[in-house]
């Protein structure tokens, strides 16, 4: 299965809006419980939330439970549609795959533009 980050993005600011920063059981339209469930096995894995393998026979299949600091941080960047259309569309256009720091770094370019603040 090939990594998707736009279901990454889902699933991170669904299981951000968990109560008390516990997750939700996360559930995604349009993709179903083994897609959700290795995308949930790397971000844990990626260090963006704590979470606890799930029982199956779906493959990799992990339980959020919390997200990391670096979790929210990542979040933060791709948060604002706009900044996650422009990251996106880039990304899509230049290159085929793209690691999640590029990504961030990416994004995060785009959202101090789009403050008016200038790259040194």
């Amino acid at each position: 299965m090939k990594r998707d980050m736009e279901l990454i993005r889902k699933i991170l600011l669904q299981a951000e809006s968990g109560a008390d920063g516990y997750c939700p059981a996360i559930r995604v339209d349009g993709y179903d419980e083994s897609q959700t469930g290795y995308h949930c096995y790397l971000i844990v894995t990626m260090g963006f939330a704590i979470g606890e393998a799930g029982t199956g026979d779906t493959g990799p299949n992990y339980r959020m439970t919390y997200l990391t600091a670096a979790g929210h941080d990542f979040i933060d960047a791709v948060r604002d549609d706009t900044v996650w259309k422009r990251t996106s569309g880039l990304v899509k256009a230049a290159v085929t795959s793209v690691s999640i720091d590029l990504l961030k770094e990416v994004a995060t370019h785009y959202a101090k533009e789009q403050m008016g603040l200038k790259e040194e």
